[in-house]
């Protein structure tokens, strides 16, 4: 049946959502794997609890449809929503506190040779501050500073 074929396609896509924002939010959460997984349940979870109960209402209104390709579609989403919640914010969280990434700070107090991970938001908020402490930070750019600033007089020029 290619109606069901296509739900489920779509499907997939729904409930892979709800178990990536619980990873991502891992990720980002500093601590050891319980602490990360309890931050990240408790600050992105209730988003996705919300997001999996209001897709839910969307589509209660195709249970009372007498269409076999509304009613097709009901079932494979309400069976995607309640196993995708259950999968991000029950198993996937109780996974990650067990097997789940730990802190390459937490990993290797020594120093050793296990790489550090750096997100946008760490490399952003660093270069605002520790732009003027280092003058080596950028220089491959600053060859293009004059043909900016040349740029910049035509535009604002009249």
């Amino acid at each position: 049946d290619i109606i069901s074929c296509i739900n489920l396609v779509l499907a997939v896509g729904l409930c892979v959502d709800y178990s990536v924002h619980i990873g991502h939010a891992y990720l980002i959460a500093k601590g050891s794997r319980h602490q990360k997984a309890l931050e990240a349940v408790s600050t992105i979870g209730p988003a996705v609890f919300n997001g999996g109960v209001t897709t839910f209402l969307a589509l209660l209104l195709c249970c009372l449809s007498t269409g076999h390709v509304f009613l097709t579609f009901f079932k494979v989403f309400s069976l995607t929503v309640v196993f995708g919640l259950f999968h991000g914010l029950l198993l996937f969280p109780v996974i990650l506190s067990v097997l789940g990434p730990v802190d390459s700070s937490e990993s290797s107090p020594s120093g050793g040779s296990t790489p550090t991970i750096s997100y946008a938001s760490d490399v952003s908020s660093s270069a605002s501050t520790s732009h003027t402490s280092s003058p080596e930070k950028g220089k491959r750019n600053r060859g293009f500073e004059s043909e900016i600033e040349e740029k910049n007089g035509t535009l604002v020029k009249p």
